[in-house]
């Protein structure tokens, strides 16, 4: 008997698998649209829900800095926060644009995703605008699931700076204009005063700018291209002169860029294994392994994604530097991998099979999966800004209701995030010593930094005591704890002896849901004190506080 020969022309002939050839064909721009769909309604949904959201964490505590600078303090100097000055700049202009109220807030962290997607699209627009676009998306998802906390953090702003500068490079290579790298250079170089792990980036991106280049044979050469960045960079550079010196603050930058920083970088560091495990977002762990699958597969590269990847890998390595695991910190190590990762998805889907199925599932895991869970964990997000609202009503009651007069300078917070400072920044009160923090007055340690800080205190205090102390439980080094006094006795006997506690709140955990938070977290709590001789004390005890 003759072996049956197999007509490959003819069984694509046959009804199912004709119709199995041309369905992924067709399915591709439903998927597409799909996709398109799903993201544009969590973003819109992200818009309503989050509208009220307060300021929240450490973005109150940037909004209290330019406060106190309007009000004639000195960064680096009589403020004691040790954020590099694009920090400063940027939120100073953010809140000059916008405003400077919550709401206010909530409008710049719009515009700044937007122009992050916008940014993605025109980076990706060559190879498929749809990549930019899913990449913002997702980033998106991962972001709004973190509740305010993390909401119009200088990192989103960097990442967004180095997602324009991005954008600004690769048009200025891709047409030929050079003075594009202008903005790439002034965008870079923003980004890098905010966090300086990424000074060393735009040089990297020019090295592979001028190869691409020179294989092109464009005839231009890299030095107009170098030119402009410089351009930028001294731009950028003159700026942040400026303001250091109008502000009389550059050798307490000195200072504190040599001795406090790295002092706060070595505090409370995990070990690189925990750091690792926490650097990308769990839940888009398959689109990353179907990507890859793709990748091994197809890499028709150009020196543009290996300039993503450059982003992706100083990313990491900031994240790694900073060493505190904190979801913001991983951001543009996120973004660009996420991208890198839509734009394989995004060209599979163009490729006839088994990478179109690839690609196919991973649309349809994000469409039925990522966003409908981000959706989920959205709507039960809450505000935990029952600390401050429940401070600023005391500390207005205390003042009666006239705190801009009664407490001006005579209010000392001991806390970092609680919202201590988000209470006195809505009372626009400036604070006894414009410490932003007791994260290196409560230290474990005796590094110089604390001793530094501990002994400026007692200057200050010494000077000019405050009526009012407000001591929360936060403690940077563990568990939210009253303990944390004891590492720091003799504050502990000046409170004891000098103060008299008149008032104590705490805010169990069921009042204050978001993502980070657990059963286990101790509440959140503060305590009022007093100054013995403060005439305050009477207007405690008419508000029926302890004597």
């Amino acid at each position: 008997m003759l072996a049956p020969v197999y007509d490959g022309e003819a069984l694509k002939r046959l009804p199912i698998q004709s119709m199995l050839a041309s369905l992924p064909d067709r399915s591709v721009p439903l998927l597409r649209a799909a996709l398109v769909a799903a993201l544009a309604t969590f973003a819109v949904t992200y818009v309503v829900r989050s509208m009220h959201w307060p300021l929240a964490v450490d973005s109150p505590i940037m909004h209290y800095v330019v406060f106190l600078m309007r009000h004639g303090l000195r960064p680096y100097v009589d403020i004691t926060d040790n954020n590099m000055p694009g920090a400063y700049l940027t939120e100073s202009w953010a809140m000059t644009i916008f405003g400077a109220s919550d709401l206010a807030w909530r409008l710049y962290e719009f515009s700044l995703l937007s122009l992050m997607t916008l940014a993605l699209v025109a980076i990706s627009w060559p190879y498929d605008w749809l990549a930019g676009v899913y990449a913002g998306g997702l980033f998106l998802l991962t972001h709004a699931v973190e509740g305010p906390d993390y909401a119009a953090e200088r990192e989103e702003v960097m990442t967004a700076l180095l997602l324009l500068g991005y954008a600004a490079l690769f048009a200025g290579v891709r047409r030929r204009q050079p003075l594009l790298l202008l903005p790439f250079g002034l965008a870079t170089a923003l980004a890098a005063s905010i966090k300086p792990t990424f000074a060393p980036l735009a040089l990297l991106l020019l090295a592979l700018a001028w190869s691409h280049l020179r294989r092109q044979e464009t005839g231009l050469g890299l030095r107009p291209y170098v030119l402009w960045t410089i351009a930028g960079f001294a731009l950028v550079s003159a700026a942040i002169l400026i303001f250091l010196l109008q502000q009389h603050a550059f050798s307490g930058f000195l200072f504190t860029l040599r001795a406090i920083t790295p002092s706060y970088v070595g505090l409370n560091r995990p070990n690189y294994v925990r750091l690792a495990a926490k650097i990308f977002p769990k839940s888009f762990v398959p689109l990353l392994l179907l990507a890859g699958i793709l990748l091994l597969r197809y890499r028709g590269w150009t020196w543009e994604h290996w300039a993503l990847v450059l982003g992706a890998a100083v990313g990491a390595l900031s994240y790694l530097v900073q060493g505190k695991d904190y979801p913001h910190h991983r951001y543009t190590f996120v973004v660009f991998l996420l991208l890198l990762c839509c734009l394989e998805l995004t060209a599979a889907l163009r490729r006839p099979g088994w990478p179109r199925l690839l690609a196919a599932a991973a649309l349809v895991y994000t469409v039925g999966v990522s966003v409908p869970r981000s959706l989920h964990i959205l709507s039960e997000v809450v505000d935990h800004s029952d600390f401050a609202l429940a401070l600023e009503q005391d500390l207005r009651a205390l003042g009666s209701d006239r705190p801009q007069l009664m407490l001006q300078d005579k209010v000392q917070c001991f806390d970092l995030v609680f919202g201590c400072f988000n209470a006195l920044y809505h009372l626009d009160v400036v604070e006894n010593s414009a410490f932003t923090g007791d994260l290196l007055l409560f230290s474990p340690s005796d590094s110089a930094a604390v001793r530094f800080y501990r002994n400026l205190f007692w200057a200050r205090a010494i000077k000019d005591p405050a009526d009012v102390l407000v001591v929360s439980n936060e403690w940077f080094f563990g568990h939210a704890t009253y303990d944390k006094l004891n590492t720091w006795p003799e504050f502990r006997e000046y409170l004891a002896r000098d103060y008299v506690e008149v008032l104590a709140r705490d805010f169990p955990f069921e009042d204050r849901h978001t993502p980070s938070n657990s059963p286990e977290d101790p509440p959140h709590a503060y305590r009022i004190y007093l100054r013995v001789q403060s005439p305050l004390r009477r207007r405690a005890q008419q508000l029926g506080w302890r004597p």
